[in-house]
């Protein structure tokens, strides 16, 4: 698969966030080809945002395992993951999501996200690698406490 052609983004075409994630704990089971990644986002709407209804995560060169809103599991109809983007839609103003995810380390030769390295589990989440780990708002305005 070609890695996709970065777009230059242009301050001139800022947009405030439409959700903060005030915190967002994780769990790894570490696997060489199946690591899996559980996350839980603690997320609120955010008031200078004019659409603040359907979220949107980045998550790329991962599987998608399992979706839940305020701990009930989604069904497809509420959501969306299109290889690179997760659409959330019907999204409360505060609320908790959580993405399972898993990923493939051994394969990652973008040295992006999580990957092996000499049989050294490494990362690399900046500027864009954590959305390859799990899905995230991946963008350096959104921050967070992480646990």
């Amino acid at each position: 698969m070609a890695e996709r052609k970065k777009q230059k983004i242009y301050r001139a075409d800022y947009t405030p966030p439409p959700f903060f994630v005030d915190s967002i704990e994780l769990r790894l089971e570490l696997d060489p080809v199946a690591t899996r990644v559980s996350s839980r986002l603690r997320c609120r709407a955010n008031p200078q945002a004019r659409d603040t209804s359907t979220l949107v995560l980045n998550g790329e060169r991962l599987e998608l395992a399992g979706v839940r809103l305020q701990g009930v599991a989604l069904d497809s109809s509420r959501y969306h993951h299109d290889g690179s983007l997760l659409t959330i839609r019907d999204v409360p103003d505060a609320f908790t999501v959580e993405v399972d995810t898993v990923i493939n380390p051994r394969d990652n030769t973008a040295l992006e996200g999580l990957y092996l390295s000499s049989g050294n589990y490494c990362t690399q989440c900046e500027a864009e690698g954590f959305r390859r780990i799990t899905c995230f708002p991946d963008r350096p305005d959104v921050m967070s406490v992480y646990t």
